[in-house]
């Protein structure tokens, strides 16, 4: 009986650390998961953690531009690796999703004709250039498989 309240106190030990862990992720992303009736996309978009998210995904993709810039000055005349362009394109997709989030919770005209010219504005153009720049890169794939 010594060994099983040694298991039980064990076994109880360690869901008070599962549960423990559970509530810091919870308080960790805030309203976010919050039960309140309101929609999650709206409680996910108004968090601090997916703004958090999208600010660490900017910086990420501004170091991934510049270390791509640095690569193909050091290797001039040579086919960007694949990897670049995996890299910039799942952030680019993450870009378009946050967009669409955004307009989904604050609607369009809420979004974009509230106070003049936002933040919100020069993110809907950098989403449209990067959109732009991904019909370009499938384009000259298509034409470059056309050309062998």
């Amino acid at each position: 009986t010594a060994r099983l309240d040694t298991i039980l106190f064990e076994s109880d030990r360690k869901l008070k650390q599962v549960a423990d862990a559970h509530s810091r992720l919870r308080r960790s992303f805030g309203k976010a998961f919050a039960d309140d009736g309101v929609p999650f996309t709206t409680r996910l978009v108004k968090s601090q953690a997916f703004e958090m998210f999208m600010g660490f995904l900017i910086a990420f993709n501004a170091a991934l531009v510049g270390i791509e810039v640095q690569w193909q000055a050091e290797h001039i005349g040579q086919p960007v690796p694949g990897s670049f362009y995996v890299l910039q394109h799942s952030c680019a997709a993450m870009f378009i999703v946050e967009l669409i989030l955004r307009l989904k919770v604050f609607g369009f005209c809420n979004l974009y004709w509230r106070h003049g010219l936002t933040w919100d504005h020069f993110d809907a153009l950098l989403v449209a250039s990067i959109v732009f720049e991904m019909v370009l890169d499938v384009l000259a794939m298509i034409l470059a498989r056309l050309d062998n």
